[in-house]
């Protein structure tokens, strides 16, 4: 390309979503980012091809606007990518330099950030510009930022949770938040009556499977169902489960059991229980103390473990009804 070369550019604007629940009338909101990248295209004669905007973390680069702003690169239907700033590019200190380093000026772009000052032009001499050098350390500042920030938060997290407060965005089945305090929950009586039952059965020795069937055809509505206003009805094993081993029926109120591997992976892994923040009476209890000590006994002895994993019961899938011929399932019945 010649020096007279017309940039037809790309402006990319992007806020997190926490940014966009709390600031979105300060300076990093999406409209104002807008409205700064037209008016430098303007003064410097830029053509602008499209606007992209992604609300999405930064700490990841799989963004739908993003990804379609690489498509119309590969595409060829712009050579000029434009950024208020490197931190609404990306907080990912690696990808950030691929990108800046090697992907764009490969594919003949031209990058400006506009706050940072920095103007990666492909087509001229960028050695003796200053900004370039400074550059992996403003992405290296832009990556510590969402570390400090989920530190800080899962400590704000973990105060709140010693004090009680429920901090997930959904009541589990059973509850519903509070009116008064969301951080409160109060007993949802029409959910309430089938934790119930769910516990009884279990305790009465029926088997997850067949507790599934009874819910599925007495049109019980799911976790699911009661969030999004459908009427599926599709439990499963695990679900059930869950609920008959959910302390939360007892009016604990439960923090910690799972955790993230880091604030760039989403992947959650199990905590031991003794890291669980567990506090005592924080609502009304649908499930009694007895009730559900009795189903933990009976989780535990329907897969007994070893060191080399689970120990099915010798007799499972062989032993059946003289009635009805069904398989029996192993349970125990304890004095």
């Amino acid at each position: 390309m010649s020096d007279n070369t017309r940039f037809l550019a790309g402006l990319y604007c992007r806020i997190s979503r926490d940014e966009d629940d709390s600031i979105n009338t300060s300076q990093t909101s999406i409209m104002t980012q807008s409205a700064k990248l037209n008016d430098f295209c303007a003064k410097s004669n830029i053509d602008v091809y499209k606007t992209y905007s992604d609300v999405y973390t930064g700490t990841s680069y799989d963004r739908p606007q993003f990804n379609q702003m690489i498509v119309d690169i590969e595409n060829q239907r712009i050579n000029c990518v434009i950024v208020k700033d490197l931190s609404r590019l990306g907080r990912e200190y690696k990808s950030s330099g691929e990108y800046l380093e090697n992907y764009f000026p490969k594919k003949g772009i031209r990058f400006i950030a506009i706050d940072d000052v920095v103007d990666l032009n492909p087509y001229e001499d960028n050695d003796d510009d200053k900004s370039t050098f400074l550059i992996p350390f403003y992405n290296l500042l832009n990556e510590f930022y969402p570390a400090d920030i989920s530190k800080k938060t899962r400590s704000a997290l973990r105060t709140k949770a010693a004090q009680g407060q429920y901090l997930s965005s959904f009541a589990p089945f059973g509850y519903v938040k509070s009116l008064k305090d969301k951080n409160k929950l109060e007993i949802d009586e029409s959910c309430a009556v089938w934790v119930r039952y769910i516990f009884e059965k279990f305790n009465q020795g029926t088997a997850l499977s067949a507790l599934v069937r009874d819910l599925h055809q007495l049109k019980v509505k799911t976790f699911s169902d009661v969030r999004c206003g459908t009427s599926n009805y599709n439990w499963d094993s695990s679900s059930v489960k869950k609920i008959v081993s959910n302390p939360i029926y007892l009016g604990k109120t439960t923090y910690g059991r799972t955790k993230r591997l880091s604030y760039k992976n989403k992947k959650t892994v199990a905590v031991n229980k003794e890291n669980w923040i567990v506090v005592e009476n924080t609502h009304e209890p649908i499930i009694q103390q007895k009730d559900f000590e009795f189903a933990q006994l009976i989780l535990r002895q329907n897969t007994k473990r070893s060191s080399s994993g689970p120990i099915k019961n010798p007799l499972s899938g062989k032993v059946l009804c003289p009635d009805c011929e069904n398989k029996l399932n192993f349970c125990v019945e304890i004095q």
